[in-house]
């Protein structure tokens, strides 16, 4: 059986409607314009099937004679109308891939584990004794693989957070990014956690510190802060994901009034509470611009 041209056109122009509008009905509707000229996909579909329409009930009215003022003088052409089609449906075709793969890497940024410090237990199990354990957890919704967790503990008595005249860099922040306190403090091999899974909402402790009562008490005295920081690096699920990493800081504040036993207090830090690599920067930088206002203020105030 032979295809007459008309025949064969309006076959490849309706093939090209029919997937247009199938993608058209898979897409979201925030994907619903064209990548290039930003026009309404929705539209431009509906407007190319009613042409299509208008050309069918054309044809079933008016026959061969319609068709055949249409299709004269296009024998030369059909190749280009091939060669147009198939680069049209090639296009749709790379254009519905590209879709598919963005909503891939939606469905992986909203499904991954996302590992984070969430707490600072604070105990004291023995006479003269105080015990420090970080409390990691996995707030995703898929397990975390191949946790690592590198933590700093600094007791060293650091009086930035109660010297106001003094102060270098903001509230109850350590003295550097966990990142580069690690690497200048603690050897990169040891870590406190090493490669261990997280399902998925749940929390998990990490060997702590502990400091003597005496230690603590001059702390107090002296009205000295400690920290408690650190960075955790894990996988996902996914096989395609880079590792990730975060990182984490508890201020540890002992108080002593008058002959009352010492009390600590812990909380979150004021920076470098981050769950991912794009937050952890966002951090950086708001902790850098705050460091270098107050080094100005301290010059502005003492020339």
């Amino acid at each position: 059986m032979r295809f007459r041209k008309p025949e064969i056109f309006l076959g490849v122009f309706l093939t090209v409607a029919v997937f247009a509008l199938g993608m058209t009905l898979s897409s979201s509707p925030n994907q619903m314009t064209l990548p290039t000229a930003g026009i309404d996909l929705q539209r431009a579909v509906v407007a190319f099937l009613a042409i299509s329409t208008i050309l069918l009930a054309t044809a079933a009215i008016g026959g061969k004679r319609f068709f055949a003022r249409i299709f004269t003088g296009l024998d030369c052409a059909s190749p280009l109308l091939t060669a147009v089609a198939t680069a049209i449906l090639a296009w749709l075709a790379y254009w519905q891939w590209d879709t598919l793969e963005k909503t891939d890497q939606s469905n992986r940024q909203i499904n991954r584990a996302f590992v984070a410090g969430k707490t600072i237990n604070i105990s004291r199990d023995m006479p003269m004794y105080w015990q420090f354990t970080p409390i990691i957890e996995n707030t995703g919704n898929t397990r975390a693989q191949n946790v690592e967790v590198h933590v700093y503990y600094d007791f060293s008595g650091d009086v930035n957070d109660r010297d106001t005249e003094k102060r270098t860099r903001p509230l109850f922040t350590p003295r550097a990014d966990p990142e580069e306190l690690l690497r200048a403090n603690v050897d990169s091999e040891f870590a406190r956690f090493d490669r261990i899974p997280l399902n998925l909402k749940s929390e998990i402790p990490i060997p702590g510190m502990g400091l003597i009562s005496k230690q603590v008490d001059e702390m107090a005295e002296r009205r000295a802060d400690g920290y408690i920081s650190g960075v955790i690096t894990y996988d996902d699920v996914f096989k395609v994901s880079k590792r990730h990493i975060s990182k984490f800081c508890f201020v540890i504040q002992p108080v002593k009034r008058g002959p009352e036993p010492t009390a600590i207090s812990g909380g979150l830090c004021q920076f470098w509470n981050c769950v991912d690599e794009v937050e952890c920067e966002y951090h950086k930088q708001r902790y850098e611009e705050e460091v270098r206002a107050i080094a100005a203020t301290r010059s502005q105030r003492n020339p």
